[in-house]
């Protein structure tokens, strides 16, 4: 009986053997190229909250806004401007190349993305010499977009691999960006303190930029499949896939607008550090082979 036991526990093992062979083939190679669409869930509230308005935490904190009685130079007009907080989510598209040498995947990456607009107002109120309101107010569209980009170097591992399925996790790494674009369509624009480097000389800009750079990281795990002629040997033709992970730019407090360095002038511009990180799932959409 013992032996008999002992024969079966053999042929289970040598069985199981053979069979994790193919499903985890120790020497896939080959590689493809995929695009990519996807979302990534983000909220900017950790970040940008020290830029909020105390009386409107949704909107971005303006100090400069003129009023009737503050009125110098002969001017007659007074503004009031909301621009919101950047959209809590992005819309992603991006590009992937990648070659795999002996289950190790080498490859690299572009990525794009982009928040929905988020529209406020701008409310311009004129007056008479004599202080009278003059009726209607000029009302003008603001906008506020996030908009990130970044390029990664690609490392991954192929742990399975079963005739045209091939599942790897895969770690990135490379240089970010991200921006949160302030637009106004106002012919008097009144931007958020934050832009005070930019606007003060010059009001008559219609967008601002403000942006950091920094290092990219990324941490996924993808699943594509062949939709060609597949065996247990090779993969090959176009193929259909998701990537899941975390993206992650991490914080600095080297923020810029447009082209100059924000400044903390006379405590009226805060800058915390941000950067941008979140959860995102992708579609692939692409072509490869694998084989041995």
């Amino acid at each position: 009986m013992t032996k008999i036991l002992k024969a079966i526990a053999l042929c289970f093992l040598l069985g199981s053997t053979a069979q994790a062979q193919n499903l985890f083939k120790p020497n896939s190679s080959g590689g493809g190229f995929n695009f990519s669409v996807g979302y990534q869930a983000f909220s900017p509230d950790d970040w940008y909250k020290d830029y909020y308005s105390k009386d409107k935490k949704d909107t971005f904190n303006i100090g400069g806004a003129a009023r009737p009685t503050d009125f110098a130079n002969g001017e007659r007009r007074a503004s009031v401007s909301l621009f919101p907080k950047p959209s809590p989510g992005l819309y992603t598209v991006g590009f992937q190349g990648y070659g795999a040498f002996s289950s190790i995947i080498i490859g690299g990456e572009l990525n794009m993305k982009i928040g929905a607009t988020q529209g406020g107002t701008q409310t311009d109120t004129d007056y008479d010499t004599a202080g009278q309101e003059i009726k209607p107010d000029i009302v003008s569209n603001t906008t506020t977009r996030f908009i990130a980009a970044n390029v990664l170097l690609d490392i991954g591992y192929v742990v399975f691999r079963k005739r045209g399925l091939v599942v790897y996790p895969m770690v990135g790494i490379g240089y970010s960006a991200t921006t949160i674009r302030f637009r106004s369509e106002s012919t008097t624009r009144l931007y958020p303190d934050i832009a005070e480097v930019i606007t003060k000389n010059d009001k008559n800009l219609q967008n601002i930029y403000v942006w950091t750079t920094g290092v990219g990281l990324d941490f996924g795990v993808g699943a594509q499949y062949f939709l060609g002629a597949s065996n247990e040997d090779k993969a090959k033709g176009f193929t259909l896939g998701l990537k899941a992970g975390y993206s992650l730019q991490p914080a600095t407090n080297d923020i810029r607008v447009n082209d100059k360095k924000a400044i903390d002038g006379n405590d009226k511009v805060s800058l915390p550090s941000w950067g941008s990180q979140g959860f995102y799932i992708k579609l692939l959409i692409g072509f490869g082979r694998f084989g041995e």
